[in-house]
């Protein structure tokens, strides 16, 4: 009695959804955590159908398929998969789960641990777009500079043009805009730097 107790207070406690499906893959079993996740009682879905109640219906093949599997004997372990919760929030699940048999190695069903990794792989995904930004970042921060380098080039010549034919009103007019637009292209490089 005491030993039941004590599984009892762990399989509560624990900070993993546990449950147990049974051999039609109907709910049998569902702790305090996964209570938590889902946002349903256990009494709420006691009996009723884990893909029908947790799996988007674009899903359900897919996820019924592993669970099959996972009936005929082939564990699931480390499988992400996604399930909706009473609020119809997605909430993505690292799953591991234990065939359930009979003395006479009659499947009953399968326990099933799962751990919330929703939060951990929103996080990882937006540092993977930081790490994607920063490279773009460093990417457009060199080719602004390079960019920068040849317009000041290209201006130090206008000048000198600009300068030589001084008499000539065509050149010069064609020569102050050059450096007009070369100015204006420098303006854009600057933006390009700061970003």
């Amino acid at each position: 009695q005491r030993e039941h107790s004590l599984i009892e207070s762990l399989i509560e406690t624990a900070p993993v959804l546990i449950l147990v499906l049974d051999a039609k893959g109907r709910v049998v079993r569902f702790n305090y955590c996964a209570e938590q996740t889902t946002g349903y009682r256990f009494d709420e879905i006691r009996g009723k159908s884990w893909l029908d109640t947790f799996v988007a219906e674009s899903n359900r093949g897919e996820i019924g398929a592993l669970l099959q599997q996972s009936m005929s004997g082939a564990t699931m372990r480390g499988v992400v998969y996604t399930i909706l919760t009473k609020a119809g929030v997605q909430r993505e699940i690292l799953w591991h789960d234990q065939l359930l048999s009979n003395v006479g190695a009659e499947t009953m069903g399968l326990l099933v641990i799962g751990q919330d990794v929703t939060d951990t792989r929103e996080l990882e995904l937006r540092l993977h777009q930081a790490e994607k930004m920063e490279a773009i970042g460093r990417l457009a921060g060199g080719v602004a500079h390079d960019f920068n380098n040849q317009l000041a080039c290209i201006m130090g010549w206008v000048e000198i043009l600009g300068n030589e034919a001084c008499s000539d009103p065509t050149v010069r007019e064609c020569a102050d805009r050059i450096l007009q637009a070369s100015r204006r292209a420098g303006d854009l490089t600057s933006q390009l730097l700061a970003y």
